[in-house]
């Protein structure tokens, strides 16, 4: 996860986990035709940190970039 507001090649991303997908599209107010999914991510840490170790916070309402990575797993069916 890349937060806007934070230049990733100083500052680096987060990783976290799906928690949550909405189960139905979320329709965007200002553009009409536009849908989309809301997405709970738990990361690994509130903060990013720079080379010098130094931390800032990350907080609500920043916008992030997110590559979602699926796992494999085995569909079992049970009749």
């Amino acid at each position: 996860m890349k937060i806007t507001a934070y230049d990733y090649a100083i500052y680096g991303a987060l990783n976290g986990v799906v928690e949550t997908i909405s189960p139905d599209t979320i329709q965007d107010e200002a553009k009409p035709d536009v849908y989309y999914y809301r997405v709970f991510i738990r990361t690994d840490h509130n903060y990013l940190e720079n080379k010098r170790g130094k931390r800032f916070l990350i907080g609500p309402g920043m916008i992030a970039t997110v590559i979602l990575k699926p796992e494999r797993r085995q569909l079992w069916i049970i009749w």
